[in-house]
């Protein structure tokens, strides 16, 4: 069971990210009909570690192994989307792929919970031109901390 409560309109979700940087490009993605792109991951069980999720939601995603290397940022992130105010807790991790399918130029779509998903390795130095959610990625992603961040984003 995904730890993740809806009531009157409001989302909580408790979310776990890869950070995933190569040769000087980092993966994004984004959901059919959206007009942004975030970092991919997704949602934690019930019960499960937040290492172990990111490993899971990354083999069901892009059947590509992970290995993550160390925690980078805790994000709470209040946003709207889909007609739901969220609460959003949020674990990004600096991420390796192993036997990653998706190639390097252009995009690749991938399909998960019946829903249509788009990937593209993204130049860092050309990240200015895409909507990336959260908008702090654009900065940050240039120099990842060398200490965990705690950020709060609207």
């Amino acid at each position: 069971m995904d730890i993740v409560f809806t009531e009157d309109g409001k989302r909580f979700n408790y979310r776990v990210v890869a950070v995933c940087i190569e040769n000087g490009q980092v993966l994004l993605h984004r959901g059919k009909g959206d007009n942004f792109w975030c970092l991919p991951g997704g949602r934690v069980q019930m019960l499960e570690s937040s290492e172990s999720a990111l490993k899971r939601e990354l083999q069901e995603e892009l059947e590509a192994n992970a290995n993550v290397k160390r925690l980078i940022w805790i994000v709470e992130k209040f946003f709207t989307y889909d007609n739901h105010k969220f609460h959003e807790i949020g674990f990004y991790y600096e991420t390796h792929l192993e036997d990653c399918v998706i190639p390097k130029t252009g995009s690749f779509i991938r399909e998960d919970g019946g829903r249509e998903f788009e990937f593209q390795w993204v130049s860092i130095e050309e990240l200015h031109l895409f909507n990336t959610q959260p908008a702090f990625l654009k900065t940050k992603l240039k120099h990842l901390p060398e200490c965990v961040e705690h950020i709060v984003t609207a």
